[in-house]
């Protein structure tokens, strides 16, 4: 990976994506319920979605129309023009910062990602308690910041994740309204991340537990991403319209 601190420090997001150039494109089989039920789908054009800061063994890979960016391909390369999906690194952001053996530039990261979900779309994942969002005027839940960006406060344990994990999101380019169901669920977790509490019988997740994300949320976080493009939106929209259409039809005698 090449030295973060190249091009990072002092980054500020030059224009809104809103006012970008026009995205690239590739075609992607959309209408995920059509093809349950068994129907032929045609492929419909989407913009892909740009993962950063992906593990090597990430499941974003797995994923059709991600263009992923591990340690290895070095997000820094990323050149724009697709909505972005932004996992940057948290242990400089954390409460556990001061232990934390830094690569150099690592701190920059985080705030080179939100310039990048402001200026192509999209959403950052960052844990609940990080300093990130007073450090670089993050718009807290139920608030917008002047990029039309807003946060929501989500458990990871709603997607599948053994223990809560308590996140924030970022989201830029598409309204609280335009984001697929949330999974919410109550009850406790099996897991936890770290207990503070000596008496706390759960048992701790494992590192790389800590650091995947489930497989059900990242496949939410693409489409949050694709809706962060007016013209993914607009498809998506039709084809559960199409869809909904199809049902009743199909479902009068």
């Amino acid at each position: 990976m090449t030295d973060p601190s190249d091009g990072v420090r002092g980054y500020m997001p030059i224009r809104s994506h809103r006012k970008a150039a026009g995205c690239r494109t590739s075609r992607v089989t959309f209408d995920p319920v059509a093809k349950r039920k068994g129907r032929n789908v045609d492929p419909v054009v989407l913009h892909p979605v740009a993962c950063l800061f992906v593990r090597a063994d990430s499941v974003y890979k797995t994923l059709p129309g991600c263009d992923c960016y591990d340690a290895e391909r070095d997000a820094l390369t990323f050149a724009g023009g697709m909505p972005v999906v932004a996992h940057p690194p948290c242990r400089a952001w954390g409460r556990l910062r001061h232990f934390a053996r830094l690569a150099p530039g690592e701190r920059e990261l985080a705030p080179w990602a939100v310039g990048q979900v402001r200026q192509w779309g999209g959403v950052l994942e960052h844990p609940a308690a990080s300093l990130l969002w007073p450090e670089v005027g993050l718009p807290r839940p139920g608030e917008r910041d002047d990029h039309g960006g807003w946060c929501m406060s989500v458990l990871q344990w709603w997607w599948g994740h053994r223990a809560g994990k308590p996140t924030l999101l970022y989201v830029c380019g598409c309204e609280p309204g335009d984001v697929p169901p949330i999974p919410f669920r109550l009850g406790e977790p099996s897991h936890v991340i770290q207990s503070r509490k000596r008496t706390d019988y759960r048992p701790h997740v494992s590192k790389a537990e800590r650091e995947h994300t489930p497989p059900e949320l990242a496949r939410w976080l693409v489409t949050v991403a694709r809706a962060c493009c007016m013209e993914n939106a607009d498809l998506e929209r039709s084809a559960r319209s199409d869809d909904t259409l199809q049902d009743f039809v199909g479902g009068q005698t």
